[in-house]
């Protein structure tokens, strides 16, 4: 009895886990859909890892129901069923986690190398190209920051030249110089390589740190789902067993 009673705790956690691991993966995939949306970077891996936690979370509500069903109808296959799927959830977590890993630095740089092309080389005159500039500066917004290494990414390139060209005679679009007030706002904006806009960091190093601490938030819920899938097993073991035990006496 006590065994079913800790296999009942165990399951409801593991919901709780389900669930948090499908809330991150939400996260993760609909916060760069929406912030990468039509610009030129690649992260289709970063987004295979992604998926695995949605995965993961979603399989995790099935599974506990095969954990409940052996503990109640005292069910050997159930939970053979039940700790073998636990298994394979555990290694496709270990997989997303990898993949994360191996796959942080090519991010970094992918995103870096998109946000500086669309900071020079894009043409606001372009209807397409409009599109993902009007993208990325919404990104500039959101994340105080400017282009895709820094400010100097817009030197030179068809965005600054129409800036230029408009009546305001900017070298710098004013999301890059959000966080500023009014005539700094103004200095920021209009002298080319100056130093207020020098302080405004790289909106790949933004958006990245943003990503690291939600990292910090995965790595934690991620060792709580491995604990919570390994006692699972182990208590599963001990039910199969005590049933042994009993059908021999």
């Amino acid at each position: 009895k006590c065994c079913k009673y800790l296999m009942f705790a165990f399951n409801f956690v593991f919901w709780l886990c389900g669930l948090a691991l499908l809330i991150v993966g939400i996260i993760f995939v609909t916060s760069s859909n929406s912030i990468l949306k039509g610009l030129p970077v690649d992260i289709n891996q970063f987004q295979s890892a992604a998926y695995i936690l949605l995965v993961v979370g979603g399989i995790a509500f099935i599974v506990g129901l095969f954990g409940c069903c052996g503990a109640v109808r005292e069910s050997k296959i159930c939970l053979y069923i039940f700790s073998i799927f636990v298994v394979i959830i555990l290694i496709a977590e270990l997989v997303g986690a990898i993949m994360a890993i191996v796959y942080k630095d090519s991010l970094l740089s992918e995103i870096e190398k998109g946000f500086a092309k669309v900071a020079s080389e894009y043409d606001p005159a372009v209807e397409t190209e409009k599109a993902a500039i009007e993208s990325f500066y919404t990104t500039q917004q959101l994340f105080k920051c400017c282009g895709g290494n820094n400010a100097t990414d817009y030197d030179g390139g068809k965005i600054q030249i129409a800036l230029m060209a408009s009546s305001n005679k900017t070298n710098y679009p004013d999301t890059c110089c959000g966080e500023f007030k009014a005539e700094d706002k103004k200095v920021c904006m209009t002298l080319k390589d100056n130093a207020k806009i020098k302080t405004v960091p790289s909106c790949a190093e933004a958006l990245f740190n943003t990503w690291k601490h939600y990292a910090v938030v995965i790595g934690i819920v991620g060792v709580s789902v491995v604990l919570v899938e390994i006692a699972g097993v182990v208590i599963a073991c001990m039910l199969i067993r005590n049933m042994d035990y009993e059908h021999v006496a």
